[in-house]
């Protein structure tokens, strides 16, 4: 739900949208929704607001006496407010309805007025109602009511003038829109294309960085490797070394055990030998015994 002091300002709205539209009594009951609410909360601006707008339909529809009183307020409660633009559209309002009335004379005033405060204060807008551009249209309309071709041709160029001017400070504001516009997305470009270098510059700085610390950790890992393999090589060398030893100490012993041997079968040949020498070198001498011993016997 919205807040209650924004419901003028809602009516306010529809009621543009519906005369936009060419609902003009729709449009006109919209406003004095949003002008009962306003004159309920004492919202002077808001108020001022719906009675310009109330007053230009009323206009419009011929209303001429409810349109004067209502633009009559409105000036009362603008010259309160400080409100030029509010003074201006009500009195474009009572020009017009005056030269509806035929009062040409009150009507070039009320006009002249609604003119003079524009450029008292410098608001410049072309053909929104109740603007200076309406109020000078709605001049030379008066002139032509009355005949007075030469001050509405001049009253015309006025506006003509008005109207070109408004178009180039409309055209430099546009250009130099667009100029800062233009400066901004290429500032914006810019400081893109800067993070994208200062981006691409730090995804390269991190890249040689990450190689650096690759190549680094390869060489410790080379280096860690080489020690490791030259301790093993150190320590084959020397296990091979001692198995060197280990067969020359075996193949000595295999050949002291080989001389060895071969001297006991030396001994055992010579043993052989001089057992066959003794048995045969006794064996006449035993004979003789036992042949002896067995003569004795009997």
């Amino acid at each position: 739900t919205r807040n209650s002091s924004s419901l003028p300002s809602i009516f306010d709205n529809i009621a543009l949208i519906l005369k936009a539209q060419g609902k003009t009594q729709e449009a006109l009951l919209n406003f004095r929704r949003s002008l009962d609410i306003g004159d309920a909360m004492h919202n002077q601006k808001d108020l001022a607001f719906s009675l310009i707008n109330i007053a230009a339909l009323q206009a419009e529809l011929r209303q001429d006496s409810a349109a004067i009183a209502t633009s009559l307020r409105a000036i009362t409660i603008a010259e309160q407010l400080g409100d030029a633009r509010i003074i201006i559209s009500a009195m474009t309002t009572l020009g017009k309805v005056a030269l509806q009335q035929n009062r040409y004379n009150q009507a070039i005033e009320y006009l002249q007025r609604a003119i003079v405060v524009a450029d008292s204060t410098n608001i410049r807008v072309l053909s929104e109602e109740g603007s200076k551009g309406d109020a000078l249209l709605a001049l030379v309309s008066t002139y032509e009511a009355q005949h007075n071709e030469k001050a509405a041709l001049k009253e015309y160029r006025r506006y003509i003038a008005f109207r070109d001017s408004l178009l180039n400070e409309t055209t430099l504001m546009t250009t130099q829109r667009l100029k800062e516009q233009y400066e901004s997305e290429k500032k914006t470009k810019d400081i893109v294309l800067l993070q994208r270098d200062k981006e691409e510059q730090t995804k390269e700085r991190n890249f040689y960085l990450a190689g650096f610390v690759i190549v680094l950790l390869a060489i410790f890992l080379l280096a860690r490797l080489y020690r490791i393999k030259a301790r093993a090589n150190t320590e084959l060398l020397r296990q091979q070394q001692v198995l060197e030893d280990q067969a020359m100490e075996i193949e000595m012993a295999n050949t002291e055990l080989q001389e060895k041997n071969a001297a006991l079968e030396l001994l055992s040949k010579e043993k052989d030998e001089f057992l066959g020498i003794v048995a045969h070198d006794l064996k006449n001498p035993l004979a003789s015994i036992a042949l002896t011993t067995g003569i004795l016997q009997k």
